[in-house]
């Protein structure tokens, strides 16, 4: 015989946990929207690098990964 259906039984938060849940989810979107803007603005399709002046990544040089 099949199993006996149970009903959905909702995880029990209150509301603080919520709000927390909430925030954090606000935090992590404007992160991605700043990020997503510094690549639209700065991020070079065509030669698929940085674009010349772009100083965000810790490394003031342009040439992102070559020695010399």
């Amino acid at each position: 015989m099949p199993r006996k259906k149970t009903r959905y039984k909702s995880p029990k938060a209150d509301k603080a946990e919520l709000e927390e849940f909430k925030e954090h989810t606000r935090t992590i979107n404007e992160k991605y929207k700043a990020i997503s803007e510094k690549y639209k603005k700065w991020w070079d399709t065509e030669k698929r690098g940085w674009k010349e002046g772009f100083k965000g990544h810790g490394n003031s040089s342009s040439t992102c990964g070559e020695k010399g």
